[in-house]
C-alpha cells in the first residue's frame, strides 16, 4: 500500500492559507525549517508570531 502524503503544518498553519502578521493579511507561500513561513511578500517570519485566518 502507498503511504498517504501529509500536509505538513507549523501552529495549524498550512502552506496557501491566509495568516495576519502586524495587523496585515497575507498568503502563506511556503513552509520553511524551524517553523518558519514565507509570507507572499517574500518575507519570512516564525509561525508563532503570526495568526490563522479563518
Amino acid at each position: 500500500m502507498k503511504k498517504r502524503k501529509r500536509r505538513m503544518n507549523y501552529n495549524g498553519i498550512k502552506a496557501g492559507q491566509n495568516v495576519m502578521f502586524n495587523e496585515s493579511k497575507y498568503k502563506v507561500m511556503a513552509l520553511k525549517k524551524g517553523g518558519a513561513l514565507m509570507l507572499d511578500n517574500g518575507q519570512v517570519v516564525l509561525a508563532k508570531e503570526c495568526e490563522k485566518i479563518e
